[in-house]
């Protein structure tokens, strides 16, 4: 299964919606797996970022992940998804979602990021 952490690195409190797609559907009612909203807290001040927590939101395939910012509309980046730890339970997949602030840009962007459980994972 999938854990999902969203970070906030920005001062600013956000709305982010997050879904997954499965490849190769055909219809929407078919490839969506999981799509939901949540209310990010502004990053405090004596930490880094404010960091959402969600575990086993779906199961660990591969997938299209769209997230965009609800309070900005214009702010939404999507990302494959392609699992790299085995169902062992030894490594879960972890896949990380970070608002972060852009000094050269007056909004917030989107960047991902996700967990390496494979020796030759880092060649890629």
């Amino acid at each position: 299964m999938l854990t999902l952490r969203i970070n906030n690195f920005d001062d600013e409190k956000h709305w982010v919606r997050v879904e997954f797609y499965r490849e190769n559907q055909n219809e929407r009612s078919e490839a969506i797996a999981f799509d939901r909203e949540f209310e990010l807290q502004a990053r405090p001040e004596d930490r880094p970022t404010y960091t959402l927590k969600k575990q086993n939101v779906v199961k660990s395939q591969p997938y299209i992940v769209r997230v965009s910012l609800i309070d900005l509309p214009a702010i939404r980046e999507e990302y494959r998804f392609y699992p790299d730890c085995d169902e062992s339970g030894e490594s879960s997949e972890a896949l990380y979602i970070n608002i972060k602030e852009e000094e050269y840009n007056q909004h917030p962007s989107i960047l991902f990021d996700q967990n390496v459980c494979s020796e030759n994972s880092w060649w890629y």
